[in-house]
């Protein structure tokens, strides 16, 4: 037996690495409450709104039916729900495996409901820790036939890890039940999110009341607008940070990000809040007026503020800036406020906003002397690259990337460089203008510019699939000289030239990842990654801890750091890192197997082949390496 590596988080890893929640608790502490019923008392009419609300009902009763899928080819795996006595039983049978047949704990979300169970052991073998999952199918509302959960792999799964469905950590299962209103964790044992869940306990309002002074509760839509979107973002920020994120990482349960990321939201310094479409109390409707509102209180052309749309300025806002996104089989709406089909054909030249930007992305070439700025403008006049003449002639540090400074923020730049970038367009490039350091030339990024930069991400990872690395190269190169801090570009080009065994340069590509973006734990996941292909243990293992250090449910980092310690004769420190691993996934057969491997290098020979025969009852089809 060998221990065997996992040179990238998995899908599943990454899709569930679990937030760090900077605000408190929606409910911190089970004195004062009162119900939902005592709020009614005076409140009558918002309290019977709010519980017609999808978020009032987002904990349901478990219902009982039977339902059925395949997943093939053949010899497909077999999933059912089913009631049996008291209970709705959640059954999954790979092929030639024994099945695995569990009670569903709960019932979460309304038009499309996801199951929870909890699996202790398999095929009598137990876990490392019993597992909530949510469950690989959604049982849907009308009773119709079961679909896959968009979060789960596609296709025919391999072993009872991912056939189940994703394990939670269990930090992230207390926020599962914190958000979707779990009756067990709320003082008056109401399910779903009631009013106490947002304003707090109502007794304090009541005592203030009573004594004449009407306050004594939270009202969230009196807070700043940042605080707001915190305490929003509590439950609507998703299942991560996100470093350099694109509008796809926050589709799903991630709409406080999205907006956070729009340029409305941006260059508005928060005027727009969830508070400016939804109202709580209300069931979100598809055509409020109150989504167009927002926008034309600032887009339309005689508020003489945003830019007015080309397209129509007066309605339909919504379907052109926040379409609904098909996912599997569910629709989202887009919260990144956006031209969203821009690529869709022809669009009038936009208008230019009546608001000053706030922040805005730059190039810039600096010379020092002016006549010597004058000839490179005429140059870009005549159509030359900004970035190939930054990189020849720019004596700014930015020259090696063509120019590139990134994101700015005007109130924190140099006056001048501030003056000459508020007056550009996207895409748009100055006449020289004196700084401190000599003369410079910026141009403003185009509006799509890092979007555009990550389909060629994209058309790279999709070559590579289709083994076509010199294809993949290229692309990832393309959106690095469209997009020079690229996360996903970076790594991705890292990853590829360390499977060429090219590791000084993937070291150098990882390496600037982490750089540029040090909150990222995946950028320093791959950095461990890296290390340990240059043979550099150390490195490797403390680019590992400072991955779990900012993400302590990152499987991979735990797998891989455990394997890296149990191989440099530390053989102790690697079982604790596989065992933190599995508390985290309790399902991860890998983890198991290596683990199986370092008790046997340790002599504890019962506790390896424990561990071997629960990763065979997991994966029964997984070959030992």
């Amino acid at each position: 037996m060998r221990w065997v590596r996992r040179a990238c988080p998995t899908a599943a890893v990454l899709a569930l690495a679990a937030a760090v929640v900077t605000a408190q608790p929606l409910i911190h502490d089970k004195t004062g409450y009162i119900g939902s019923r005592g709020c009614a008392f005076c409140h009558n009419d918002i309290a019977k709104s709010q519980a017609a609300t999808y978020m009032a009902q987002t904990w349901r009763p478990i219902s009982h039916a039977t339902l059925a899928a395949s997943e093939g080819p053949a010899p497909a795996v077999e999933y059912r729900f089913f009631p049996e006595d008291a209970h709705e039983m959640y059954q999954v049978q790979l092929p030639g495996a024994s099945a695995v047949e569990i009670p569903i704990e709960a019932m979460i979300g309304v038009d499309r409901t996801t199951c929870l169970a909890r699996v202790a052991e398999i095929d009598g073998v137990p876990l490392a820790r019993a597992a909530l999952i949510e469950v690989r199918y959604y049982v849907p509302r009308d009773g119709a036939a079961i679909t896959p959960n968009p979060g789960t792999p596609p296709g025919k799964q391999p072993s009872y890890e991912t056939a189940l469905g994703r394990a939670l950590s269990a930090g992230f299962e207390q926020r599962c039940r914190g958000c979707h209103g779990d009756p067990q964790r709320s003082p008056t044992h109401e399910s779903g999110v009631v009013c106490e869940t947002c304003h707090g306990p109502g007794q304090p309002h009541l005592d203030a009341i009573s004594n004449g002074k009407p306050v004594g509760i939270l009202n969230p839509g009196k807070l700043p607008a940042g605080k707001l979107m915190d305490f929003c973002g509590q439950c609507h920020s998703g299942f991560a940070r996100v470093a350099d994120p694109r509008p796809a990482d926050f589709l799903i349960s991630n709409q406080v990000e999205s907006l956070r990321n729009s340029e409305c939201y941006i260059q508005s310094n928060a005027g727009i809040t969830c508070l400016s479409c939804h109202n709580p109390h209300r069931q979100a409707a598809a055509d409020d007026p109150a989504y167009e509102r927002a926008c034309l209180g600032c887009h339309a052309s005689e508020a003489r503020k945003a830019a007015a749309c080309p397209v129509n300025a007066k309605a339909k806002c919504i379907s052109c800036h926040m379409p609904k996104i098909k996912r599997g089989t569910i629709e989202v709406t887009e919260h990144w406020i956006r031209v969203a089909n821009a690529s869709s054909g022809a669009h009038p030249t936009p208008n230019r906003s009546h608001i000053a930007p706030r922040r805005v992305y730059l190039r810039m070439i600096l010379t020092r002397a002016a006549d010597e700025a004058a000839t490179l403008a005429k140059q870009l006049a005549q159509g030359e690259d900004f970035a190939d003449l930054a990189r020849r002639n720019s004596i700014d540090e930015s020259a090696s990337d063509g120019g590139y400074l990134g994101e700015v923020w005007l109130d924190k730049a140099d006056p001048a460089v501030a003056r000459a970038a508020a007056a550009l367009a996207q895409g748009q490039t100055s006449p020289p203008v004196p700084v401190r350091a000599g003369f410079a030339i910026l141009r403003r990024e185009p509006r799509d510019f890092r979007l555009a930069a990550d389909a060629h991400v994209e058309k790279g990872s999709a070559l590579l699939t289709q083994g076509d690395a010199d294809g993949a190269i290229r692309e990832f190169k393309s959106a690095l000289a469209i997009y020079p801090n690229s996360l996903r570009a970076l790594t991705r080009m890292g990853m590829l030239l360390g499977r060429q065994q090219q590791i000084p340069q993937a070291l150098e590509y990882i390496s600037r990842a982490v750089r540029l973006w040090p909150d990222d734990p995946q950028a320093k996941y791959l950095l461990g990654v890296a290390y340990g292909a240059a043979g550099r243990g150390d490195d490797e293992v403390a680019a590992y801890r400072r991955a779990l250090d900012l993400d302590p449910d990152l499987t991979a980092a735990w797998f891989n750091l455990g394997s890296s310690l149990a191989e440099a004769h530390r053989p102790a420190e690697g079982v604790d890192a596989f065992l933190h691993g599995l508390d985290v996934d309790p399902l991860a057969a890998v983890l198991y197997y290596n683990l199986a491997v370092t008790y046997e290098q340790m002599g504890e020979h019962d506790r390896a082949r424990k561990a071997l025969e629960t990763m065979h009852r997991i994966a029964p089809f997984l070959k030992e390496p």
